[in-house]
């Protein structure tokens, strides 16, 4: 599951995209986790590049590449913010500027409006964390004080259209607010601004009232820019990674149920609706789902979404009694927080070994410490770049050595969600 999205093919996908491009020049902008794959799929598509530039990872960046902090702020970031500006500003009337933009790119190229700073955005960061806020409402308050968000990076183009291409890794507010969302123009009402900023907790704060000063400035630098137009195609999304993985699973002999493609919500929730469909289908079945988790950050554990998901669901398992069961997780783009880890595998056996030896997993679990426990165990899902960005991907497998066909599957409420495939 692991690799499994490997087999898709980006060059082919942003041929089709750009198909009408044909041998034209174009200036090439890729930004994110997956920028450095997104760049090469350009430029093997036919089009002439005439300039170049990538913001991407430390870990993905290659030679003549910029790499950014990720994902929280620094003076990288803050550099690369201003360096992408002057490169759209650097255009030409003549020339499609093509934006190849994946998720994260929201950290690794910003700038601030003022009086906002690099703190500013780090409390965000924090606030978001202790609120378990949702990743549409960050990215909007993101944008609503960025000089690079919320179309405010297309408005400063001076091409004669911009081609948005993109890799989609969040599943609530879709392929126009992929890292905040450079190509969407975005500007809150005074109300809306409110509303996201009690949602990170920062409405009383003096952080809150900076943002509201540099919202008020964004917004009247806006209205005397206007955009060029915007195409945009989705070349990848949270489905595909999905599509895939159940297609692996069924090719090593599971019966699988998807969990759709929008799996989102609480950790602790999420893990447990997981291991419950596992048990009531029964037989041998693999449960997957694509998205991304909550873990409300309150202390200073150490871990992933992934890391957490595969954790609470082998516990969850285990509790049932139930064996010959696997509790998985990877994050697509290779890093799940941690650096070198993909994600995490783990079996009911594993955390009982793991209590057997004093590890209090319950504790660990309500502190969202996993990482330390996740390493003990041993089977961390090895990371690094992949050259994708597809949100995560969620499973829980069970082998009753039946050979029973699976009772009728749980009924899930998640979009698309809840279908059996033999």
């Amino acid at each position: 599951m692991a690799t499994a999205w490997r087999r898709l093919d980006v060059s082919g996908r942003m041929r089709a995209a750009l198909v009408d491009v044909g041998g034209r020049d174009v200036d090439v902008l890729a930004l994110g986790k997956a920028a450095s794959t997104m760049e090469q799929a350009v430029a093997d598509s036919g089009v002439r590049v005439r300039r170049r530039l990538v913001v991407t990872t430390p870990e993905a960046a290659r030679p003549g590449d910029r790499a950014g902090d990720h994902p929280i702020v620094g003076e990288r970031s803050l550099a690369n913010g201003r360096a992408v500006i002057e490169f759209v500003e650097g255009g030409s009337v003549e020339v499609p500027l093509v934006i190849a933009l994946s998720g994260g790119a929201s950290a690794l190229a910003t700038v601030p409006v003022e009086p906002l700073d690099a703190a500013d955005l780090l409390e965000l960061w924090r606030a978001a964390l202790r609120q378990g806020t949702d990743i549409g409402d960050l990215n909007r308050l993101r944008a609503s004080a960025s000089w690079v968000g919320g179309g405010a990076l297309a408005a400063a183009s001076v091409a004669s259209e911009v081609i948005l291409v993109t890799m989609v890794d969040n599943v609530v507010s879709g392929p126009d607010w992929v890292g905040s969302g450079p190509a969407t123009r975005y500007a809150p009402s005074v109300a809306e601004l409110e509303q996201l900023l009690e949602s990170v907790g920062l409405s009383d704060d003096p952080v809150g009232e900076r943002w509201r000063a540099a919202r008020r400035t964004r917004d009247a630098w806006l209205v005397g820019h206007p955009a060029p137009p915007v195409r945009q195609f989705v070349v990848a999304t949270p489905d595909d990674a999905l599509a895939l993985a159940l297609e692996e699973a069924r090719e090593r002999g599971y019966v699988t149920l998807s969990m759709g493609a929008r799996v989102v919500g609480d950790v602790a929730d999420v893990a447990e609706e997981f291991v419950e469909a596992a048990r009531r289908t029964g037989g041998r079945v693999a449960v997957l789902g694509a998205g991304e988790v909550t873990v409300r950050v309150e202390g200073s554990g150490r871990g992933g979404r992934s890391q957490e998901f595969a954790l609470r669901a082998a516990h969850r398992l285990g509790a049932a009694g139930t064996t010959r069961a696997v509790a998985v997780s990877v994050a697509t783009d290779g890093r799940d927080h941690e650096v070198d880890v993909g994600g995490l595998a783990v079996a009911p056996e594993d955390l009982a070994a793991a209590v057997h030896r004093g590890v209090d997993v319950a504790r660990v679990l309500a502190g969202h410490d996993t990482h330390d426990l996740a390493t003990s165990i041993g089977t961390i899902v090895p990371g690094g770049p992949t050259g994708w960005n597809l949100c995560d991907v969620y499973g829980v497998v069970i082998d009753d050595g039946s050979r029973r066909r699976p009772r009728a599957p749980v009924r899930s409420t998640r979009e698309g969600s809840g279908h059996e495939h033999g």
